[in-house]
């Protein structure tokens, strides 16, 4: 089931695309309106001087029922030129619209009961959820999105039976080796955020290898949240500024968000806009506790092997049609005027 709110914004506004599709059918019908006012004076006109140097044009008592003619063309006219032209302003304002999420977070979850819905081991769900990265992988950069975070592995999922686990690794070390070509090609920077000292070496040693050579691709960046709990890092960022006030470095007093945010994983990395999380389950699963502070959420039953690039599209749509007022108040233009909540 989908986000509620959504449901209730969908029965009294109509889905973005078709506003916009509305709007540019309404601008092309007032184009031809016009044109054609033009088209028949000039045409009228002429009917009125030239009658008498031509015979096949039309005396003037009769120009009317050619300007009613004219009109109905020239509606017809703009009509065929909205299905091209309107669909390449659709193109261009959908794009414009996406273009505000900058930063998706994705809770990957649902693997498992989709492989036990098909009657096949667990890992065969973890196998397809893993395929399933490439393509939301690629899918979001179609999407003009600069930071996709994936939930892979939760410091909690260390307690999972070992051959899961150990499974789990296996797939992390095969992704690394055979998407980084993928990631050179792309430009994609990829990111690990979580406790990477729980992570196997070989693994962490890859882990770094990979970051270290996509260092410098700013476009586009693939964060994984592996070994990651919210509540961990938090205690982290909490225990590095007890340490600065320790040393002398910083006071009690100075400690404020900011000073807090730059000691968590990631601390450059704007807050995730969006968070989906698949396979229908309405909770945040200690992932993001301190960024998702203003995130829009978007709940699908779809489990990850199936939430596919249209699916995608659709938790975009979600989140454009929503209003985000940041604990503010907004006036007609859209602009924050209040900060109180």
């Amino acid at each position: 089931m989908h986000d509620l709110r959504i449901e209730k914004k969908q029965q009294i506004m109509l889905p973005a695309n078709l506003q916009v599709s509305a709007a540019g059918y309404s601008v092309s019908v007032i184009f031809a309106i016009h044109a054609s006012n033009r088209l028949v004076s000039c045409i009228t006109s002429t009917c009125i001087t030239q009658s008498k140097h031509f015979d096949f044009l039309p005396n003037y008592p009769y120009s009317f029922n050619y300007a009613i003619f004219l009109k109905f063309l020239a509606i017809n006219v703009a009509l065929l030129f909205y299905r091209n032209f309107g669909k390449i302003l659709d193109k261009f304002y959908f794009m414009k619209n996406t273009m505000s999420v900058k930063h998706i977070a994705i809770i990957m979850d649902g693997n498992g009961r989709w492989a036990q819905a098909k009657g096949l081991p667990r890992v065969k769900g973890h196998e397809a959820g893993a395929q399933n990265v490439r393509r939301i992988m690629k899918a979001a950069k179609s999407a003009g999105v600069k930071y996709l975070t994936l939930y892979a592995f939760s410091v909690e999922n260390w307690n999972r039976p070992k051959l899961e686990v150990e499974a789990l690794m296996r797939l992390l070390k095969h992704f690394l080796s055979n998407y980084e070509q993928e990631f050179h090609e792309n430009k994609i920077r990829l990111r690990i955020m979580g406790r990477k000292s729980d992570l196997p070496s070989k693994i962490l040693k890859e882990i770094e290898r990979v970051e270290e050579a996509t260092s410098s691709y700013a476009d586009y960046t693939l964060i994984i949240a592996l070994s990651y709990g919210g509540r961990v890092e938090l205690v982290n960022a909490a225990k590095k500024l007890a340490e600065r006030v320790e040393s002398g470095e910083l006071k009690a007093s100075e400690i404020d968000e900011k000073s807090f945010m730059s000691e968590l994983y990631l601390p450059d990395v704007p807050d995730p806009d969006l968070i989906i999380r698949t396979s229908g389950e309405f909770r945040v699963s200690n992932f993001l506790l301190w960024q998702c502070a203003y995130s829009e959420f978007y709940i699908t039953p779809i489990c990850w092997p199936d939430f596919d690039e249209a699916e995608l599209n659709k938790a975009i749509a979600s989140f454009d049609s929503r209003d985000r007022r940041f604990g503010g108040l907004k006036n007609i233009r859209g602009t924050v005027i209040e900060e109180n909540k």
